[in-house]
């Protein structure tokens, strides 16, 4: 059953729960159902759950992101939330999971914590405030694992299953090679979600697991803005409104295309800066000097460009054989070869 209360009461739910709480069960038939389920919140809040998973986006990573990558989450959502209005779903781990659930606060979306511990332990601690934030906004913390039950490493990859299960779509922000994040995106593929990752440069250590989703023979979405995600969401407006959503394949296509040209001029001018006068056999010198692309990635945050943006467009450059990296920097090729 379905205990009414406020934000401190433990909803228990099992499966014979209310019709508004069986999607829960429901939406986990790929894989096995949880026997039982506790629900923190209000009961404003149990009302998310009809919105899942049509609505939920599930965002996950590593626990030691990048700054770049936080940036990169809070300027896809803000983008996103300009055009549809997702619940945002995650783990409450510190590094991604919490910034994911913070930034959904800070923009007005609501937010759902799913923990591998029990629901009446505050583990981990550091990530406290936010939870009690999320059920201050009306937002849900929901747990599978029994009342007092101490952590451990089981419960976290079993609750991987459950974000994936509850989303129309799972993003991978940034994920180390062994990132329990790539457990997420693997329930992702089997349960047939959307499959979003951020793109990164090649052999990128801190990226490791999204450059391996990527070599993956079906490949995920490139997450390089907020407006890539309106695949995912023109069939979920679609499905609960009954009317098309305002997404043009073609002209995003266009657009992305162009914006990707015009970075690299810009990107192109900073790498040349100093270095109009040195032949290729001159840079390979150990005196060659020239920006890394950690220079050049801070470089573009204070200009403006995102760090996707940034990736991309050197990728661009890369391609066209306009500059080349050497002993761990980029620079300008005199004679690029057509």
């Amino acid at each position: 059953m379905l205990l009414p209360g406020a934000m401190k009461t433990y909803h228990w739910l099992a499966l014979t729960a209310p019709p508004e709480a069986q999607i829960l069960f429901k939406s986990c038939t790929e894989t096995k159902n949880p026997a039982q389920l506790w629900v923190q919140g209000s009961d404003q809040a149990i009302e998310l759950l009809g919105r899942i998973p049509f609505q939920g986006l599930a965002i996950v990573g590593t626990r030691f992101p990048e700054r770049r990558s936080l940036n990169h989450v809070e300027s896809c959502l803000r983008e996103l939330s300009q055009r549809a209005s997702p619940v945002v779903i995650s783990g409450m781990a510190r590094g991604i999971d919490t910034h994911a659930h913070s930034c959904a606060l800070r923009l007005g979306l609501p937010t759902i914590a799913v923990l591998g511990g029990s629901i009446n332990d505050p583990y981990p601690r550091e990530t406290y405030p936010v939870r009690k934030k999320i059920l201050e906004s009306n937002g849900l913390v929901i747990s599978e694992t029994p009342l007092n039950e101490k952590p451990h490493r089981g419960r976290f990859i079993q609750r991987n299953r459950l974000i994936a299960a509850w989303s129309q779509a799972v993003w991978v922000v940034q994920a180390h090679g062994k990132s329990g994040a790539l457990g997420t995106a693997s329930w992702a593929r089997k349960m047939g979600r959307d499959l979003y990752v951020t793109p990164c440069f090649p052999g990128d250590p801190t990226f490791a697991g999204n450059d391996f989703l990527f070599k993956s023979q079906d490949g995920p979405f490139a997450a390089i803005d907020g407006q890539v995600f309106d695949r995912t969401w023109e069939k979920s407006w679609e499905r609960v409104s009954g009317k098309k959503f305002f997404f043009d394949p073609s002209r995003e296509q266009l657009r992305a295309e162009k914006e990707q040209q015009d970075d690299s001029k810009i990107l192109l001018q900073k790498i040349s800066e100093g270095d109009a006068c040195m032949t290729q056999e001159d840079h390979q010198k150990p005196k060659a000097s020239g920006p890394t692309i950690e220079t050049l990635l801070n470089w573009g945050i204070e200009s403006g460009l995102t760090p996707d943006r940034m990736i991309r467009a050197i990728q661009l450059l890369s391609e066209q054989r306009q500059i080349f990296e050497s002993n761990g920097r980029l620079l300008k090729n005199p004679a690029p070869s057509e």
